[in-house]
């Protein structure tokens, strides 16, 4: 039985008075009553890199995937926060740029990093919370697609393990995919790779880890273990953007597929990330346009009164 995400049950109804989500930035009025709030608040995510380009019979590898951001959840008690009337205003962070399509044999263009996210009490100073964004994907050059940097999850004050960096590229074939774990945002996939022989790659993929103390509890009907989330983006092809949680209604988002590179036709661009999640990487064009990288999701914040 789905028992809720992070404490935030499905039955929950979207209102001011309950629960309130924010996909851009607000205030938000503790209500009368109301003596524990819980919050969750992520950044944006890192923006993917676009894929290299080169001429023929010359490797050269699709963009990295962008970075995942951080992820803070925690509880308040309402009286520490100046009692119920009190305004916080909610920041979010936006996701990072992509980097834009190679049109002449160079090196692919790095993705940018997105914003932090921030909440903070009407006048007064400081920070309530603060949480880290994503990095942005390196661009392919003859070898490589870098990763980019994910940020720190923080659940309940433990900093947990980050599993939210993006994939890595090679000139070798099949972008990097990214595993699903459970208190990562999802990084992005890289773009796929072309090699000496004109061979082009397929984009990364996000898949499920299946065993393990890192296997995710799945919380929608959606996902099931040990499968791709997306089907492979083969050669030319663009990269699937990411629009659905990883865990449930109240959620972080999948990164973005990397596209496939390009010989034939451009090489495919990588897919957009959602809720923090990393763009990403465009696919290499061997005598082609590379693909460009996929813009980083924005961030996401939920407040939930408890009690």
């Amino acid at each position: 039985m789905n028992q809720g995400v992070f404490g935030f049950s499905p039955n929950l109804t979207s209102t001011a008075e309950t629960l309130r989500e924010f996909d851009s930035s607000g205030s938000y009025a503790i209500p009368p009553g109301a003596k524990t709030l819980r919050i969750f608040l992520v950044a944006g995510g890192g923006g993917g890199g676009a894929g290299g380009r080169t001429g023929a019979a010359t490797a050269v590898a699709g963009g990295g995937g962008g970075g995942g951001a951080g992820a803070i959840l925690n509880d308040f008690r309402v009286e520490d926060l100046g009692g119920p009337g009190t305004i916080l205003q909610v920041t979010i962070g936006a996701g990072g740029t992509p980097g834009g399509s190679a049109i002449v044999n160079q090196t692919g263009t790095s993705g940018n990093a997105g914003s932090a996210s921030f909440i903070t009490i009407a006048g007064l100073p400081g920070y309530l919370m603060t949480v880290p964004q994503g990095g942005g994907g390196g661009g392919g050059s003859l070898t490589t697609g870098t990763a980019g940097s994910g940020g720190a999850q923080q659940i309940m004050t433990a900093t947990a393990s980050s599993t939210s960096v993006g994939g890595a590229a090679a000139a070798t074939g099949t972008g990097g995919g990214i595993a699903v774990q459970h208190t990562g945002s999802g990084g992005g996939c890289a773009g796929g790779g072309i090699n000496a022989g004109a061979a082009a790659g397929s984009g990364g993929n996000v898949t499920l880890v299946t065993t393990g103390s890192g296997a995710p509890t799945i919380c929608t009907p959606v996902f099931t273990r040990n499968t791709n989330i997306y089907t492979t983006a083969g050669a030319a092809t663009n990269g699937a953007d990411s629009t659905q949680q990883i865990f449930g209604k109240f959620s972080l988002g999948f990164g973005g597929q990397g596209g496939g590179g390009g010989v034939a036709a451009a090489g495919g661009n990588g897919g957009k990330g959602y809720r923090g999640s990393g763009g990403g990487g465009g696919g290499a064009g061997q005598a082609q346009n590379s693909g460009a990288g996929g813009a980083g999701g924005n961030g996401y914040c939920v407040i939930a009164v408890l009690s």
